[in-house]
């Protein structure tokens, strides 16, 4: 099998270009990954236009790219390390959407200045991105593997606080969750990486908004996922839950599994008990330190925060609510970047692009 080749049929092959056979990868390696362990898909925006031509894609640190008019490119084999997520390069796909697009739809401070006039998605764009996220997910079970979960690059750095922009992510995340059964780990980042903000829609994704029963299934997700790291025997880790704020099986057994570290009786209910032993264990003031910023970042009331996390735990209900989760899959170890990544510069001159600075204050992000 060639490089060039495909080995999944695309949905809508009109629209599809593969040009990974035209240029060289210069932001990466060619030295192929286990895609058994590429777990992750990225979304991007290019943050200018670069237009309909193929060839400006040729250089530009992704595995492939929607333009505006709908159109799919395959720009770089999957199986290659690319430049384009930082910590997340080791297992990820990195998907570019041509424009420049604000953070926050409709707020002008959250617009990289550096990109020039920005752009409306376009309904071909949205749909070419659903396309390929559909080809995708068949592309990695045959490829060996499997993509599970759907990531932003603001989860990979602090120098990408809009990438890919609300109006990008509101589109096609829980698409991609309700369609493809995608996961949407909000809380995941590495290294400087940024949660993703309120103003994403994260309510909509797992119904946390105003709503805290669903807030307080989904503390003890966290808590139960950080005990099962810290307590668990060697090689025996448990398959982590996914934060959903939905009371399913997996959640109640997690439960189970909590009180039992905690030296209690293995049942899956959060009893006072519960708490005052989670309380003097030794990683609760980590754990809850963490916590503070996961919810500082979402903007989580400060009664839920710190010490007072429990009036969430307390929240949780006798009774399962009905719905079941999706079985999850294990969260891969973050691997350094064995090569560095080189400066950005721009896709059309070449330039180094000028550093990110704050829209309102002007100082340097």
């Amino acid at each position: 099998m060639t490089e060039a080749e495909v080995i999944f049929p695309f949905q809508d092959p009109d629209n599809f270009k593969n040009i990974t056979g035209e240029h060289k990868l210069n932001k990466g390696s060619t030295t192929e990954r286990d895609m058994g362990k590429v777990t992750h898909i990225m979304l991007h925006q290019t943050a200018c236009r670069l237009g309909l031509k193929p060839e400006r894609y040729y250089d530009v640190a992704c595995h492939c790219a929607v333009l505006y008019d709908g159109t799919v490119l395959y720009v770089n084999n999957l199986k290659h390390y690319v430049w384009h997520g930082h910590g997340f390069n080791n297992f990820s796909i990195g998907i570019e959407v041509d424009g420049h697009f604000a953070g926050i739809e409709g707020d002008k401070r959250t617009v990289w200045k550096g990109g020039g006039r920005t752009h409306d998605l376009t309904p071909e764009q949205i749909q070419g991105v659903k396309n390929l996220l559909t080809w995708l997910v068949g592309q990695g079970v045959a490829l060996g593997g499997g993509f599970t979960s759907l990531v932003a690059h603001r989860q990979g750095s602090d120098q990408r606080q809009g990438d890919p922009g609300s109006a990008l992510w509101t589109a096609i995340a829980p698409w991609a969750r309700e369609t493809l059964g995608l996961k949407v780990p909000w809380y995941e980042t590495l290294g400087s990486g940024l949660y993703l903000p309120r103003q994403w829609e994260i309510g909509s994704l797992f119904g946390w908004s105003g709503n805290i029963d669903r807030t307080g299934i989904g503390m003890v997700q966290i808590v139960t996922n950080e005990m099962d790291k810290a307590r668990s025997p060697s090689g025996m880790r448990p398959e982590p839950l996914e934060v959903d704020g939905i009371t399913g099986p997996k959640t109640r057994a997690g439960v189970a599994r909590l009180n039992g570290y905690l030296g209690l009786t293995k049942d899956s209910r959060i009893t006072s008990d519960t708490v005052e032993r989670l309380q003097g264990a030794p990683e609760y003031q980590e754990f809850v330190s963490w916590l503070d910023r996961v919810c500082r970042a979402h903007k989580i009331p400060a009664r839920l925060r710190g010490n007072d996390l429990f009036d969430a735990l307390e929240t949780y209900p006798e009774e399962p609510e009905g719905g079941t989760e999706p079985a999850p899959s294990p969260d891969p170890e973050p691997q350094p970047d064995p090569d560095p990544e080189p400066p950005e510069v721009c896709p059309t001159c070449g330039k180094p692009e000028p550093p990110k600075v704050c829209p309102t204050c002007g100082k340097p992000l």
